[in-house]
């Protein structure tokens, strides 16, 4: 039956599509974003940096670690009593530690103390920023005040500068070298003792955008006090700018923390349990708790601001983030991380978040939208012929992200009211499927407005999934389930055989010649042209003639989805029997017995034949050609609730969740179950560029006659994205075929080994 439509609703020629802005989400609570590295549990961590090349340095109970993503290294500490308080990677190369003995300097393996006393004993530096020129300042004090020692140094090569109070200098300049030039600091910026001995106790440092130095001079017993001191190379000395203290509404105590957002105000907070959080904003001070959003005690141990605005403060036990003028509390087990007392913050270069257990555990959190991107109430379409990429709301309307802009459209611009699909058709134009006051239909979007025309007697709707361009240009529609015969619905398939030119002229495949199709629950085509129709039966369609696959009882049942991928093989994912594939000619079946996670299929993209993402039932898997990696995504399964993966032409994995209620809401309206509008979002993924790492770990390089050699080998994947027991292994003998990439042993053989790893 061929039919040119000649009505046609055309959107308002002068409607923009509006504005709109993604809802956000809270991804500490996602928890695919956190790694945990249990190479640190329980090694008594203090502190972390990073230097230039990227690596990772951590200050350890036994000495310093590094980590460039595969491999660990122990720098042992040069004494048994040396305890890191702080560590910083300088531009120069060089690792800086902060400890209880003085300030050391690190390079290959070798430890050299560049500021302490003769004794070597009461110099606790607890903290390090480096300068304009290369310049190393240095905090020194402790909270319980128990050494005069105390204040800044500042070194710049071989030049020592020593900031500390009158008494501090009278007491302890005996015994430092005499090549350390002391400055002292007016009184006003000192804090007393216990025995009332004024001391310059320098506990935490900020270097500004402004170029000011902000330290906090606190301890246990007495209020503290923030001094500004600015940095003058010219002068060749610090100058001491400003003080704030408690009469300007600064309330600290004990240790403190600074950090600077990016907004330029500086942060402070103290794990005194009365304290709250000061912010320094234009010269005044605000002053908050954050136990009266949240209960317990004020005890704030470290504050971080981080690039993207937002700020992460400890809680003794729990921490606390504020972001967009709203603080949040996270805490285990809503978290991964936990803490039985304090937890430390770091920005890596990269923009991820290391969460530290002080002295158990380290985590790091993915705090940006590089890998992992969540949408809410959003599900990815398609990409458009510029780039752009398009979405569908749980309300039906479509959203288009474009070059950093988000707009919608909706009814009034031409919209079907339910759309469930939109593609990007081969000739550059967007077509949404679905159905429009219950009746299946379409819109194309053509010189920035959207036409549409319902198909009244296919369905009450489109299947999402029975929507296919073929080769010759044709865009292909199959039905929903369950017609209205009373309204002269009567299924069967829509043709619109040259949608570029005649968008509005199709041809509709009825019971009257010979099929009987009820249902579409997918589309594809083979290389020879046949286009197949997923559902109950499997029907093909070739040089205008209709065929149902009869002499395969597995495809008898339902084929619940079908993808082509680029070589034109089609892919069926079949309710009971797993997956199968074809040429057209042949089938191969993929099922649990040769690797699968269930014979349940629910979604299939395939990309080639050696690169398919499938969704069962039970779990996300991949084929690569030689055998299935299963549970890749297990932290998104669990909490997927229907739906659909595919491959944006940007490398894009795309995960929407949306259930079956949502895609049938037009059939049901308005007695639509309200869940069906819940748990609705897409999630991102960018493949991970970084291949693991293959070492064997125990081997002989010569085996005498007879010899039975016994090799053990692991894999390490690039600051541990894939966990090292879910890393999957390929092996070879004597130069050989590689195997599939498994999980299994390498059974007992005479040959010459080689072996590779995959990730997931």
């Amino acid at each position: 039956m061929l039919l040119t439509l000649v009505l046609l609703l055309l959107s308002n020629p002068q409607l923009k599509p509006l504005p709109y802005t993604p809802i956000p989400t809270d991804q500490v609570l996602e928890s695919w974003r956190w790694t945990k590295y249990p190479e640190l549990q329980g090694r008594g961590i203090r502190c972390i940096t990073q230097d230039e090349k990227g690596v990772l340095w951590f200050g350890l109970h036994h000495g310093l670690v590094s980590y460039d993503g595969y491999e660990w290294n122990l720098i042992a500490k040069p004494f048994s009593n040396l305890d890191i308080n702080t560590v910083h990677a300088s531009s120069n190369g060089l690792i800086h530690v902060g400890t209880n003995l003085g300030l050391f300097e690190v390079k290959d393996t070798l430890w050299q103390c560049i500021f302490s006393n003769i004794e070597m004993e009461g110099v606790n530096v607890n903290d390090i920023v480096e300068l304009p020129e290369g310049r190393i300042l240095a905090s020194v004090g402790s909270v319980s005040m128990h050494s005069s020692i105390s204040g800044l140094v500042d070194i710049h090569g071989k030049e020592k500068t020593f900031y500390a109070s009158q008494h501090s200098k009278d007491e302890t300049q005996y015994l430092f070298e005499p090549n350390v030039k002391w400055v002292v600091v007016p009184d006003k910026f000192t804090i007393p003792d216990a025995k009332g001995d004024l001391l310059f106790n320098a506990i935490n440092l900020c270097y500004s955008k402004s170029k000011n130095v902000y330290t906090a001079i606190s301890s246990n017993d007495q209020p503290g006090l923030i001094a500004v001191l600015g940095d003058e190379p010219q002068h060749g000395l610090l100058s001491f700018r400003k003080r704030y203290t408690v009469q300007d509404g600064l309330r600290i105590r004990s240790s403190v923390s600074i950090a600077e957002a990016t907004d330029g105000k500086i942060w402070v907070v103290s794990n005194a349990y009365e304290m709250g959080i000061n912010v320094l904003n234009f010269g005044k001070w605000d002053y908050y708790k954050l136990s009266d959003l949240f209960g317990g005690v004020d005890s704030n141990n470290s504050i971080l601001a981080s690039s993207d605005g937002t700020i992460w403060v400890d809680g003794h036990g729990r921490f606390f983030r504020y972001s967009n003028e709203k603080w949040e509390l996270y805490q285990n087990p809503d978290i991964p991380a936990s803490a039985a007392s304090r937890f430390m913050f770091f920005e890596s270069k990269d923009e991820n978040i290391w969460i530290i257990s002080r002295l158990n555990e380290v985590h790091k959190f993915d705090n940006t939208s590089k890998v992992w991107a969540t949408y809410e109430d959003l599900n990815f379409q398609c990409t458009g012929a510029n780039g752009s990429e398009w979405f569908i709301t749980s309300r039906g309307k479509v959203v288009v992200h474009d070059a950093g802009n988000w707009h919608s459209y909706g009814t009034e611009h031409g919209l079907i009211d339910a759309p469930v699909r939109i593609v990007n058709m081969s000739y550059g134009e967007l077509w949404a499927l679905g159905s429009h006051e219950h009746t299946a239909a379409v819109s194309f979007f053509r010189d920035g407005k959207w036409h549409r025309y319902s198909l009244p007697q296919l369905s009450w709707g489109i299947d999402y999934r029975a929507v296919h361009e073929s080769k010759d240009g044709s865009l292909w529609l199959g039905p929903n389930a369950d017609l209205k015969r009373h309204l002269d619905q009567v299924g069967g398939i829509v043709r619109v055989e040259d949608p570029q030119h005649h968008p509005m002229k199709y041809r509709h495949y009825t019971p009257s010649e010979g099929i009987n199709i009820d249902l579409c629950y997918g589309i594809g085509e083979t290389a020879d042209g046949k286009i197949w129709f997923g559902g109950k039966p499997l029907y093909t369609f070739q040089d205008n003639v209709w065929e149902v696959i009869k002499d395969n009882y597995k495809l008898n049942e339902y084929i619940d989805f079908v993808h082509t991928d680029e070589t034109g093989e089609v892919w069926l994912a079949s309710r009971f029997y797993g997956l199968i594939k074809t040429d057209g000619r042949s089938f191969t079946e993929y099922t649990t017995a040769n690797g699968l996670q269930s014979n349940n299929i629910i979604n299939i993209h395939a990309v080639t034949p050696n690169n398919v993402w499938v969704i069962t039932h039970d779990d996300i898997c991949h084929w690569d050609g030689q055998g299935w990696s299963t549970e890749v995504f297990p932290e998104i399964i669990e909490t997927f609730r229907g739906g659909t993966i595919s491959k944006s032409k940007k490398g894009h994995l795309w995960f929407n969740h949306s259930n079956k209620d949502w895609k049938r809401r037009s059939l049901t309206w308005p007695q639509t179950n309200p869940h069906a509008y819940a748990d609705f979002r897409t999630i991102r993924y960018q493949p991970d560029p970084n291949p693991p790492k293959t070492e064997f770990t125990q081997y002989l390089q010569e085996v005498e006659a007879g010899g039975s050699p016994t090799f053990f080998w692991t894999g390490k994947d690039y600051f541990e994205a894939t966990d090292r027991e879910k890393l999957e292994f390929s092996w070879r003998l004597n130069n050989g075929e590689w195997t599939e990439f498994s999980r299994q042993t390498l059974p007992t053989s005479k040959s010459w080994l080689q072996a590779n790893t995959v990730w997931k």
